[in-house]
């Protein structure tokens, strides 16, 4: 796979910030040839591609950056990349909530904690997703009033897109409820 990925990123796919970005978090996925791919998570984020164009600087590029970062065991690194994506206008709530419930699933609670509030800090005016993330947040560290006051957001504040999951939402709420 790493051969395959060097042969389209010196062809026409090499052209694109995205193949890079693609190159660099199939391994830190994997935790292989991490000292080469932080190099294509470099050029996702600022690689002029043979003049052609150049990279692209958003949450989701910094985010695989920290992700090689975090698999080379350079955690503080990884950390200061994401404080800068937290401060780009193209972070939205979805992606910090997706990103926070990774570190939430890596058995950071805390941590997964101080970024869903951030969310909601950042996104006062979101209602679904900041709500989740502190619902989930809460949940994790045993603070069950605070999960429980943010279940009842989510349960009232489903998109419209995912109203087929709303008992599943319900269904935690009622959970944490029986237990308090």
């Amino acid at each position: 796979m790493l051969r395959k990925f060097r042969q389209q990123l010196e062809s026409w796919p090499g052209f694109r910030y995205e193949d890079w970005q693609t190159a660099a978090q199939f391994c830190a996925d994997n935790k292989i040839n991490l000292d080469e791919a932080l190099i294509w998570a470099d050029k996702a984020i600022s690689g002029p591609f043979r003049g052609a164009s150049v990279g692209h600087e958003d949450f989701s590029t910094l985010q695989t950056k920290a992700a090689v970062l975090d698999a080379m065991g350079r955690e503080a690194d990884a950390d200061v990349v994401m404080q800068k994506a937290f401060t780009l206008p193209d972070a939205n709530a979805v992606q910090i909530y997706i990103y926070a419930m990774h570190v939430l699933r890596s058995g950071k609670k805390d941590k997964a904690m101080r970024i869903f509030v951030l969310n909601q800090q950042k996104h006062p005016d979101d209602k679904f997703w900041t709500s989740l993330g502190l619902a989930r947040g809460y949940s994790a560290v045993g603070d069950k009033p605070n999960a429980i006051a943010n279940w009842e957001i989510v349960v009232r504040n489903v998109p419209a897109g995912l109203k087929g999951q709303t008992a599943n939402y319900e269904g935690a709420l009622k959970k944490l409820k029986e237990t308090s």
